[in-house]
């Protein structure tokens, strides 16, 4: 066996240790920061920890909702209705991307297809440009 084929034998044999190496620290921080950061106690001792006035949240399974709850207060002393409605945010900006390109490897939206048939605010539906949303 010539010489180049050892030494490259060897290095790709080094390559792949180091590879399982880098592997196992990447888990083991992983881990680490698992114990380190995972939330203590409750989801109402969070809420306090955190300053979160309410939240709520909901277990989708197989397309339905199966379990959604309410916790904390809207005002002082006041529990959160279950009907509470909530200012979620920016929070709407990565739903509405990934129902975007959930609908486009469905094959029921093109990428550069204009929003405007589907939907327009009704903030915008008087200004003409608004048929260039969606273009690049």
């Amino acid at each position: 066996m010539p010489i180049a084929s050892l030494a490259r034998s060897a290095y790709l044999s080094r390559m792949k240790w180091l590879t399982y190496v880098a592997r196992f620290l990447l888990l083991l921080f992983g881990l680490l920061c698992l114990v380190i950061y995972w939330p203590k106690g409750s989801l109402e001792e969070q809420l306090q920890r955190h300053q979160v006035p309410a939240i709520a949240y909901g277990i989708i399974e197989d397309g339905k909702l199966n379990e959604w709850q309410v916790i904390g207060e809207l005002s002082a002393g006041e529990p959160a209705p279950n009907d509470a409605i909530f200012n979620v945010a920016s929070v709407t900006k990565p739903v509405f991307a990934t129902t975007v390109l959930k609908l486009i490897a469905a094959g029921e939206l093109e990428l550069d297809e204009p929003l405007y048939p589907y939907w327009v605010d009704p903030d915008i539906v008087d200004d003409p440009r608004h048929r260039q949303l969606g273009y690049y």
